[in-house]
């Protein structure tokens, strides 16, 4: 499929939707190739940018992925999803939890899409700081917000590997999501 696209792709909205393909299938390279390429002649584009921050995450660049997401802040200083990927790159990357929390908390601030996602994000933080209390809270709002606990525990498997990149042990990690999908159950 994606190599039919490649063929047929004609602006830079098919190369976006096609890298933003390759990043979903963790073929972060092809996508790195693509919207390095697009960058150089449309640097003025935040989307672009963002996808590039989200794509060095996923590759556990971390600086480089914090400076795209800034550099997409800048152009867009009105978008929650792209100081939701900032703020999740400073916490994923433990660069700096602090920046990390007021950008998480500024997202909820806003009229957005991506609360449940935050909320998400902020039980990390707080897993990550070992306050299993906030923590919990924080995945039990993301899973009330999905209204959905498979959801919440697939979204808690795909970020398993940072967690362990962070030095959470997988056990630790697996409990608490366990003990939200319960609770979440027996509402």
């Amino acid at each position: 499929y994606c190599i039919k696209a490649e063929d047929n792709a004609s602006d830079e909205d098919d190369y976006f939707k096609l890298a933003a393909i390759y990043s979903t299938i963790e073929k972060n390279n092809k996508a790195l190739k693509i919207v390095k390429k697009i960058l150089e002649s449309k640097a003025d584009n935040p989307s672009f940018w963002r996808l590039l921050g989200i794509i060095y995450a996923e590759l556990f660049e971390w600086e480089l992925s914090i400076s795209a997401l800034k550099k997409a802040n800048e152009l867009n200083k009105k978008s929650a999803y792209i100081k939701m990927a900032l703020g999740r790159s400073y916490l994923l990357s433990k660069i700096d939890l602090q920046e990390a929390k007021k950008l998480l908390e500024s997202v909820l601030k806003s009229k957005n899409d991506f609360k449940a996602i935050t909320y998400g994000n902020l039980g990390h933080l707080y897993f990550i700081l070992n306050d299993e209390e906030a923590a919990f809270e924080n995945y039990l709002k993301c899973t009330t917000l999905l209204n959905d606990e498979k959801d919440f525990g697939k979204k808690m498997e795909l970020d398993l590997k940072f967690m362990i990149k962070l030095g959470i042990k997988k056990e630790e990690y697996n409990s608490i999501k366990n003990k939200v999908i319960r609770h979440y159950q027996s509402l």
